[in-house]
């Protein structure tokens, strides 16, 4: 029987920002659990110094150099073979969600005469999974501009629940009050605004 797989990746999170690695101030509880039931690596490595191209040693298991990525918004090697393409024979549904940075090898498509709106080349551009849908950058746009021409489904449900503006998950304003699943009680939702665009809101654990 083949078992579900989620594998996470977190962008712009120091190993040391987390309480199951024994931050003081900082709470995050869901990691703590996830940590607790897994594996931690207390000595690890990350391939590239951007994230694009450390996802893409993540999603072909090759160094930078290897795969081809040498940063962000630059695609790995068309014949890479991904996560997705060693997974494809046990009959898993692939999908790959969120903030990927994955660019398609546009150059090597054409190379080889393959459609980018084709069945082929669709599974191409998004790094051999068969659906996902993604959400590049914290901001909407980037040095080349847009991240998507689309508006990722995710902002319409944050809409929905309230949020505002054209990134509502980092932009104001937020809904002033909230109330926490199954409690009934509410409390005061706050996102300080940073010169990036946005910052966690931290707690401090009682002392």
């Amino acid at each position: 029987m083949v078992k579900n797989i989620l594998f996470i990746m977190i962008d712009q999170l120091r190993w040391d920002c987390l309480s199951c690695y024994g931050h003081p101030i900082v709470e995050t509880p869901n990691i703590d659990r996830l940590a607790a039931k897994g594996v931690r690596f207390d000595n690890t490595y990350a391939q590239g110094a951007s994230c694009g191209n450390s996802r893409a040693s993540f999603y072909t298991g090759r160094h930078v150099r290897s795969h081809g990525a040498t940063w962000n918004d630059w695609p790995f090697h068309l014949d890479e073979w991904t996560l997705a393409d060693y997974l494809r024979p046990s009959g898993t549904n692939l999908v790959l969600l969120g903030k990927t940075h994955m660019k398609p090898d546009l150059e090597g498509m054409r190379r080889l005469g393959i459609d980018p709106a084709s069945e082929l080349g669709r599974y191409l551009s998004n790094a051999g999974f068969v659906a996902g849908e993604h959400d590049d950058g914290l901001h909407p746009e980037g040095p080349a501009g847009r991240y998507s021409k689309s508006d990722p489904a995710y902002n319409h449900y944050l809409r929905g629940a309230g949020f505002a503006g054209s990134n509502p998950g980092c932009s104001g304003p937020m809904p002033p009050r909230m109330k926490t699943a199954g409690s009934g009680r509410a409390f005061t939702w706050r996102m300080p605004i940073g010169r990036h665009g946005c910052r966690p809101n931290i707690r401090r654990r009682p002392t």
